[in-house]
Parts: C-alpha cells; sequence; structure tokens
C-alpha cells in the first residue's frame, strides 16, 4: 500500500459513498486505497474474508472510513442487504466500481476451445462477470436516481474487445460488460447517474510480477507500445477520476488501459525486432 504517498491525499471525492466489489485483494484493494486514503467513504464487498478484513485494517490505521461487508455477488439477498447497511452507514451510495471477476486458472478450468466448451464454465463466468455486474447496479441505481446522482465504473477488460485464444468465456463476459455499461448510461443518464468501463489489459498485480509469469509478461512487452507494465495504481486512479465530477461529460465510454497493447497493427512487434 502507498499509504505514506496517499495518506492526506485530498481526493475529488472526499466524504462520497463509494462500493467497490472484490476490493480486497489485486486491483480491487488499489482502488479501495486510492478512494479510502484520499477520504471517500468505501464499502468493501468481497467473498474473501481475510483480504477484505486486511485491507480494511490496513487502511483504518491511516483514518480511512471503510467498510467490509462479506458477500457474493452471486447472491441477490447478500448484496441486497450489504447495500441496505451501506445506505443505513453513509447515507447513500453515490459510487459503485464493478470488480469482482472470475478469472483464476484454478476455477476456469475448460474454459478454451469452443468445439470442447463446457456450458457450465460460461453459465458460472457470466454470472460472476455479467450478472455479478447487474445485482450490484440494481441495488445502488435507485439510491443514486433517488438522489440525482451517481457514477458506476465497471471493470472490462482488451479481450471484451478482442479475441481469446484460451479464454473465450472470459472474454465474452468482458464484451457483455461493455454492453451493460452503454445500456446503464443510456438508461440512466437523464437521472444523473453516468456509467463508464475500463478495458484492462496485463496488470502488474503480485501472481503477474513473480517469476512464474515472467514467460507472459515478455510476451505482453513485445506488443506493448510502452516498455512498462500497467500497474492497480494506474487502476486506481483511471477509476477515481470516471466517478469524479472531472468525468461529469462522460458516460457510455470504454477508457482502455493496456500500454498500447491494441492501438497498433498485428505486425508491430515483428516490424520493431526487423533491422
Amino acid at each position: 500500500m502507498n499509504s505514506e504517498q496517499d495518506a492526506g491525499r485530498a481526493s475529488p471525492l472526499v466524504g462520497r459513498s463509494i462500493v467497490v466489489t472484490g476490493g480486497g485483494s489485486g486491483v480491487g484493494r488499489a482502488i479501495v486505497e486510492r478512494l479510502a486514503l484520499g477520504g471517500a467513504r468505501v464499502t468493501i464487498i468481497d467473498v474473501d474474508v481475510n483480504g477484505g478484513i486486511d485491507t480494511q485494517r490496513c487502511l483504518a490505521a491511516h483514518g480511512a472510513d471503510v467498510h467490509l461487508q462479506v458477500a457474493d455477488v452471486r447472491d441477490q439477498a447478500a448484496i441486497t442487504a450489504a447495500i441496505n447497511e451501506t445506505v443505513a452507514k453513509f447515507g447513500g451510495v453515490y459510487g459503485l466500481v464493478n470488480n469482482a471477476v472470475l478469472n483464476d486458472v484454478r476455477t476456469m478450468t475448460g474454459d478454451g476451445p469452443i468445439e470442447e466448451a463446457k456450458p457450465q464454465i460460461w453459465r458460472d463466468a457470466f454470472d460472476v462477470n455479467v450478472v455479478g455486474y447487474v445485482r450490484m447496479a440494481s441495488q445502488v441505481l435507485p439510491h443514486m436516481a433517488k438522489n440525482g446522482a451517481g457514477a458506476i465504473v465497471n471493470v472490462a477488460s482488451i479481450s471484451g474487445t478482442t479475441g481469446e485464444l484460451d479464454r473465450p468465456a472470459y472474454g465474452a463476459t468482458k464484451a457483455a460488460i461493455i454492453s451493460l455499461t452503454r445500456s446503464i448510461a443510456t438508461q440512466y443518464g437523464r437521472r444523473g447517474i453516468r456509467c463508464n468501463a475500463l478495458a484492462l489489459g496485463l496488470i502488474g498485480t503480485q501472481p503477474v510480477l513473480s517469476s512464474a509469469a515472467t514467460p507472459m509478461r515478455e510476451r505482453y512487452l513485445r506488443h506493448q507500445l510502452l516498455d512498462r507494465i500497467v500497474s492497480p495504481a494506474d487502476v486506481a486512479a483511471a477509476t477515481e477520476f470516471c466517478l469524479s465530477d472531472s468525468a461529469a461529460a462522460m458516460t457510455g465510454t470504454v477508457l482502455t488501459l493496456d500500454a498500447g497493447v491494441t492501438a497498433h497493427l498485428a505486425t508491430f512487434a515483428d516490424d520493431v525486432a526487423s533491422p
């Protein structure tokens, strides 16, 4: 946690109630840290009890206002209860960051060639990555509409705009998230609610930075335009921007954070390597 750097930094979301799913680890934790240390009132919704408690404890030590709700985005009743408690505690909900995702190799075993597709894998992926986002949005939108203001950030992926060789179910869910983002923006814009998506490329989480992931990182770096890995902190900064009034004119937009992977022709790496 960049606590020394972020603690005391005035966020454009000071005092606003923000809900972050999957906020106990990885990218979600980085988002929670940036928002909470900047003065936002953050509710973490996560099934990772230990990660959620650790995130809350670390941030509370720096005076941040963080509330943990242990809930699964597949459980409608648990989500409803978590949002109701958040509203009771913080007086409402201004922002939602849909970040919870099912993409772990261990839980997505079987996501591969279409001819070998396992329907249950696809159902599980969509239940978390898409329907989970819908469940969350359906619960916060009435509170946002009541106040005439709100912002939603849906964490998507460049896999939703390009073809996936190894994870077509995952990629399909991310494409659906982008479509969902535009539908929310269309339906609720006149009620003061914005909705945008982040299309992420390779993000430098701990598993990605491990030595075991070195070959994967090197493949990505060959195709990136920037000679760096996008960090969770980069994603957190973009999320804060999308939630803030600085993005007041932006809705239904997909903001890409991929160090330029999708900005060029497929020949880029070979062209650069040519003498």
